[in-house]
């Protein structure tokens, strides 16, 4: 059987909060993803701020199926703390786990209220809904996610 996911942590050497992932690419070629991307995230945006060179990547555990690497990056994501605000995962994955998905409604209820993020495109159960300024607009439909949170 090969190896077709890996579950990695990247870390902020300034202040030691981190962020939990997985893939199915390259451990490096997700690294350079994450180097290269626009300020949408916090850590992204630390990146700007503190330095790439200040961050480090390191590969946690290889699993061999979807399933098993969902449930190792979420044992990771417990076991290093690395939800907001101690670190930089914002939602809980997987985002289409039913089990999962009014723990994850919740959590980004308790985000928009605190206005930490007021635009993106949001997907929960596969549906897809927009939110402008915290305000949702138009109807759910199907489509892929993206989320975008707060300058700040």
């Amino acid at each position: 059987m090969s190896i077709m996911w890996a579950i990695y942590a990247v870390r902020n050497k300034v202040n030691g909060k981190q962020y939990v992932g997985q893939t199915k690419q390259d451990p490096e070629v997700r690294w350079r993803y994450h180097r290269s991307t626009p300020k949408q995230f916090e850590l992204h945006r630390d990146m700007a701020f503190f330095g790439k060179q200040q961050f480090s990547m390191r590969v946690l555990q290889y699993c061999t199926t979807k399933e098993v690497a969902n449930a190792a990056e979420i044992r990771w994501i417990k076991k290093l703390r690395t939800m907001a605000p101690l670190g930089y995962n914002m939602i809980r994955p997987p985002l289409t786990d039913k089990a999962r998905e009014k723990e994850n409604l919740l959590l980004l209820a308790n985000l928009i209220r605190d206005r930490r993020i007021v635009t993106g495109l949001v997907m929960l159960g596969g549906r897809e809904r927009q939110l402008v300024n915290g305000k949702w607009q138009g109807p759910w439909r199907n489509s892929s996610s993206k989320m975008q949170k707060r300058k700040g």
